[in-house]
């Protein structure tokens, strides 16, 4: 077409917005690996052992802790689930995932339900409600 910015080799072209958020993020994101890595690095990784005497001594504060971790955590679910499996056991780790995932997806259902009434009935109009 004519007048369009890919016909005139004349004319630069400048990066919208969303490119630049896309290089943002990018490099947030490399920033934040590259922490990661340094951190891990400088303080070491726990031995396993070591982490199961903790979670021993810890008592029943720990599953609770780990399911905290795991519903509210922004890390990789399956990361957690495997953590659990060696931490506390094949059987109990995965009563662990199951009860935190259950848990977790009801409160986040009851959450959303609470929280997003009002913005849903505005978008759709009230529509779609039961009994109307």
């Amino acid at each position: 077409m004519a007048g369009d910015r890919h016909d005139d080799p004349d004319r630069g072209v400048t990066p919208g917005p969303v490119c630049r958020a896309v290089w943002v993020r990018l490099i947030l994101f490399a920033v934040f690996v590259v922490v990661a890595v340094v951190v891990a690095v400088v303080v070491g990784l726990p031995d396993v052992e070591a982490l199961r005497v903790d979670i021993a001594a810890a008592g029943v504060a720990a599953p609770v802790l780990f399911y905290a971790v795991a519903t509210l955590a922004p890390l990789p679910k399956n990361v957690l689930s495997a953590l659990a499996g060696v931490l506390f056991g094949l059987v109990p780790g995965v009563a662990l995932v199951m009860l935190a995932a259950l848990l977790g997806a009801a409160g986040a259902f009851g959450l959303g339900r609470l929280l997003g009434r009002g913005a849903v009935e505005r978008f759709t109009g009230g529509k779609g409600r039961p009994g109307r």
